[in-house]
């Protein structure tokens, strides 16, 4: 959905400006997603930045290869959410 923004190219040249490429992020961000929920915490519907580490604690070993990528698209997240001024994990402590 979101490649087909009509903004896509700007969202594109601010991920290539911090050293992100959009496609793996898109990827990395969508398989966190997917995996959030069981892997984080399965009773509760809601997402924060310590849950996808979790996440990604579980789901990626600190050997496996696509654990980076993993890591920079919570690092993508974390700041859209700062540049965008916007909550985009909801805060459940």
């Amino acid at each position: 959905m979101v490649m087909a923004d009509p903004h896509i190219e700007q969202l594109k040249a601010f991920l290539g400006q911090h050293g992100y490429n959009i496609e793996e992020m898109r990827l990395a961000i969508q398989v966190l997603k997917s995996n959030r929920i069981a892997a984080a915490h399965p009773s509760d519907p809601t997402t924060t930045s310590s849950e996808i580490q979790t996440a990604i604690d579980r789901l990626f070993s600190s050997s496996h290869p696509k654990r980076p990528i993993a890591l920079k698209a919570l690092k993508v997240l974390e700041l859209l959410a700062e540049e965008l001024n916007e909550t985009l994990f909801l805060k459940t402590d």
